[in-house]
């Protein structure tokens, strides 16, 4: 069984758990545990590289136990945390992913304010490649 893990900051719309189904093939999305996607979301920019992969190595960990070979993972985040957690998934065998939007903004005026609205559409799922 073919399965999508998230690892990010934001739950999957419905369209894109319809689209994962569909264009990637997985029978099973799964999210990372609770107490591991606080962590995720919780990257401090004053970390070193070594607290960097200290605080993430919960994740790493999980992913290893968690992710087969073939399967998908989905890793948006802190830019230095997702490298090396992209890395970890290749070694794996699994492939990593990225979800892809069309970013969407509008202004409204009221008053004397200018507001800006930013609308996230999902677009596609593509592969992390080096």
């Amino acid at each position: 069984m073919k399965k999508l893990l998230i690892i990010s900051n934001h739950k999957l719309t419905n369209e894109q758990i319809t689209d994962a189904h569909k264009s990637l093939n997985v029978d099973k999305i799964e999210y990372l545990p609770e107490k591991l996607k606080d962590k995720w979301g919780n990257i401090n920019p004053e970390f070193s590289d070594d607290e960097v992969y200290l605080h993430i190595e919960p994740i790493l960990h999980f992913i290893h136990k968690n992710v087969n070979i073939d399967d998908y993972v989905l890793v948006q985040g802190e830019f230095t945390a997702s490298f090396s957690v992209v890395d970890t998934i290749f070694k794996l065998g699994a492939i990593p992913i990225v979800a892809t939007t069309e970013r969407v903004v509008k202004e409204v005026t009221q008053g004397d304010k200018v507001i800006k609205i930013t609308e996230f559409k999902p677009i596609r799922y593509r592969p992390y490649f080096i």
